[in-house]
């Protein structure tokens, strides 16, 4: 997904004008409340401007969609973060007639205020809702849609339970940490819902502890489910010659982001079935890591950046990073907060299995 910077977007006053409920306005049966996680998108376009999409997945908050009953869609509210910016929706469903209220966009110096008057929302069999609106101010086109619960995916789930260690397990590789002189139990991790609270935290020294956070998307899975999963892995941990400093045995120099793109790959083929392996075996496609793309500075490092590249049956997968030496008489200045760190973003291994069992076969 794509972050726009400086983009706020916010939904006020959403009543309801509902008579009824039109038809496709219900669910699959079973009580479905809770289920999966909510991906809120909007395309807002100014006259003679480019448009501005902003995208991401509900981090907080009361989630929807709620249904009354076990099958009929009544409403969707949540907390969106994406960057420094946020929305919070709480959006009583029309069920295909209307609402009225105004969503706000800013964006840089622009603010323009688009009103929803009597605007139908189309609602699917899912309980997935989408929406257009045009006035003087510009167009927006927004979406609010569900995914499938992870736990229809075995495969997926074994893969999303590594991610609770995973950069305590970054520590260690990076770094050559053993685990004999330093156990992945004793190393601490924070887990961040969303970029923000991310963005500001450090790895600590004593107590040596990693900070996490995932980047989610919405895949469509080889057995047809479209989950949520974490696409990107986002790891601070320590450098190798800081660590020294507190007397853990570490390698003179760190291991580069890619190595943690080679654990995905690792952990995901070992959750494939033999016909699976034997799939992608005959597919002709090919994984090749490159070397890091190394930033000086967290704001390049939380830029979004490709991760991988396709050319022919050769899938090219590179690791971001930053990396700043305690010992680097270049980074001598810098806060000790920020100085001795090796930060990555790498592929999770639900996303690399993605790749081994659907993307692979879409080249």
């Amino acid at each position: 997904m794509k972050r726009m910077t400086r983009i706020a977007i916010g939904l006020a006053s959403l009543g309801v004008i509902a008579s009824g409920c039109a038809p496709g306005a219900t669910a699959p049966g079973g009580d479905r409340t809770g289920v999966g996680r909510v991906l809120a998108a909007f395309t807002y376009t100014a006259p003679g401007q480019a448009p501005i999409s902003v995208a991401g997945y509900v981090t907080a908050g009361s989630a929807g969609p709620k249904y009354t009953g076990s099958n009929v869609v009544s409403s969707y509210t949540g907390h969106i973060e994406m960057g420094s910016d946020s929305m919070t929706f709480n959006l009583q469903a029309a069920l295909g007639e209307s609402y009225s209220g105004s969503v706000t966009v800013h964006h840089g110096a622009l603010t323009a205020a688009v009103e929803h008057s009597l605007v139908p929302i189309a609602f699917d069999g899912d309980g997935d809702a989408a929406a257009s609106v045009s006035s003087p101010a510009g167009s927006l086109v927004w979406s609010i849609s569900t995914d499938s619960p992870i736990s229809s995916e075995p495969a997926y789930t074994a893969l999303a339970a590594t991610e609770a260690t995973y950069c305590q397990d970054a520590q260690q590789r990076l770094t050559g940490l053993n685990e004999s002189t330093m156990p992945l139990a004793s190393i601490g991790s924070t887990i961040h819902q969303s970029r923000s609270p991310f963005g500001g935290s450090k790895a600590s020294l004593t107590p040596l502890a990693t900070q996490t956070w995932g980047e989610a998307a919405m895949l469509t899975t080889d057995a047809g489910n479209v989950v949520s999963v974490t696409k990107l892995l986002n790891c601070k941990t320590r450098a190798a010659d800081h660590v020294a400093t507190a007397g853990y045995p570490s390698a003179p120099t760190d291991q580069e982001c890619s190595v943690l793109n080679q654990r995905s790959l690792d952990l995901a083929w070992g959750e494939m079935t033999t016909g699976q392996r034997n799939d992608f075996t005959a597919s002709g496609v090919s994984f090749a890591l490159q070397p890091d793309v190394v930033s000086t500075t967290g704001i390049e490092w939380l830029t979004p950046l490709p991760d991988s590249a396709v050319s022919g049956n050769t899938v090219s997968v590179t690791a971001h990073a930053l990396l700043t030496r305690w010992n680097d008489p270049a980074f001598m200045s810098f806060a000790d907060t920020i100085r001795g760190v090796h930060y990555c973003t790498v592929w999770s291994p639900s996303y690399a299995y993605w790749w081994y069992t659907v993307g692979a076969f879409q080249l």
